[in-house]
């Protein structure tokens, strides 16, 4: 998430139970909601994608969460994908070979 000058990872596939609890108190949605909320460009999603970045990088936003402001037009997203995990082929199954001794 690129808000003007600001570069926060979101990492969605992620969320602590702590972080689970702050989304239904600060945006009456489940993660689930959230997610798809965000989606949508839903002022709220978006303010709380925004509010969970800043606390995991160690800068959490200071004041109310509904005081969070900034232009949705500075708003950009660069999606990160894992990087692909190479194939070495197939892997040996049953049971491991018995240790001499």
């Amino acid at each position: 998430m690129i808000v003007g000058e600001e570069t926060l990872t979101i990492d969605t596939g992620s969320m602590l139970l702590s972080e689970a609890d702050d989304c239904e108190r600060l945006t009456g949605w489940t993660v689930n909601e959230w997610d798809k909320a965000l989606m949508d460009n839903r002022a709220n999603a978006v303010r709380f994608a925004y509010w969970l970045g800043r606390k995991r990088a160690g800068n959490p936003v200071e004041g109310d969460f509904a005081d969070i402001e900034f232009d949705l037009g500075v708003v950009d997203w660069k999606v990160q994908t894992p990087e692909p995990v190479e194939d070495d082929g197939p892997r040996p199954t049953g049971k491991p070979p018995e240790a001499d001794g």
